[in-house]
């Protein structure tokens, strides 16, 4: 149990932290947190999630997720939100490739 969360820890910091980078990357999850949730820009969370799908393969969730009056919150009511979470079964390399597809998405806004 201590070995399968201390891997998605590291690659949900790791995660966060490569996201953090990326210019027009717009963070609403705290570094550490296991479900990260993000914007890029003002798109629309489920164009980049069919971004994430179609031209790279990778699967995230978007949308409001059952939670409007967080999204409310957020400010994000309109645009709902990716939402990514590590599993034990993911690598760095799959984080890097995530990052990677994030960054080439927000370059083209």
């Amino acid at each position: 149990f201590e070995k399968i969360n201390a891997k998605i820890h590291r690659l949900s910091v790791m995660a966060w932290e490569l996201l953090f980078e990326i210019k027009k990357v717009k963070l609403y999850s705290q570094k550490g947190s296991s479900v990260i949730l993000f914007n890029i820009g003002n798109l629309p969370s489920v164009a980049v999630a069919d971004m994430l799908s179609s031209q790279y393969d990778i699967g995230v969730r978007a949308g409001f997720h059952c939670a409007p009056l967080a999204h409310k919150h957020l400010g994000t009511a309109t645009q709902g939100g990716v939402r990514i979470s590590a599993g034990y079964n993911n690598s760095v390399k799959d984080i890097t490739v995530l990052a990677d597809a994030v960054n080439k998405i927000a370059k083209d806004v």
